[in-house]
């Protein structure tokens, strides 16, 4: 197994970490040695999507509904999705890592946020086509009834356009209540 090092974001963060080690060596120096003399690189931390144990069980049990199904049933169904892009700039952490350090290490891994502040998007997709996007205002998030109304508004004609019969969505909340399911 290979040993792998994955420091602090930042050298000024590691020097404070080690007072007594380099207590009075200038953060520029640590840096420099950190690259120069140890081999370590500067990386941006990959994006880990947040899934959790509940939608682990979730992908299972579709799975274990719709595996068996071939290419014709899937041709009918109708996928939408939705997607929030940030409309600031984005941060990214960086950290340092030495040369023999697994990029898949979980510590050069950045949690992807749970509520980003954005702009939301939804569209749909089927094997007929592609539909128009929906663009919501600025840091909407999207209820049960605005997604009803929305439904409302495009489903029908999104089914015309693609050919499909089966609407596929995710299983958040908003999307479950029987207000949507009727």
């Amino acid at each position: 197994m290979r040993q792998s090092f994955i420091l602090p974001h930042s050298a000024r963060k590691f020097k404070g970490e080690n007072t007594n080690i380099l207590g009075n060596v200038a953060v520029s120096t640590v840096r420099k040695y950190l690259s120069k003399k140890l081999g370590f690189k500067k990386v941006v931390t990959r994006k880990k999507p947040l899934i959790t144990a509940k939608h682990k069980v979730q992908r299972k049990e579709f799975v274990k509904e719709y595996g068996h199904w071939g290419v014709d049933e899937w041709k009918r169904v109708l996928f939408s999705h939705e997607a929030t892009f940030l409309v600031s700039f984005g941060y990214c952490l960086k950290v340092w890592r030495s040369p023999r350090a697994n990029p898949n290490d979980e510590r050069l891994c950045q949690r992807g946020e749970k509520y980003p502040v954005g702009v939301m998007v939804w569209g749909y997709v089927g094997f007929g086509g592609v539909g128009e996007l929906v663009v919501f205002e600025k840091n909407v998030r999207v209820n049960q009834q605005i997604y009803y109304a929305l439904l409302n508004d495009v489903l029908e004609t999104s089914f015309e356009e693609t050919g499909c019969d089966t609407f596929q969505q995710d299983g958040a909340r908003c999307r479950t209540t029987p207000l949507i399911l009727y």
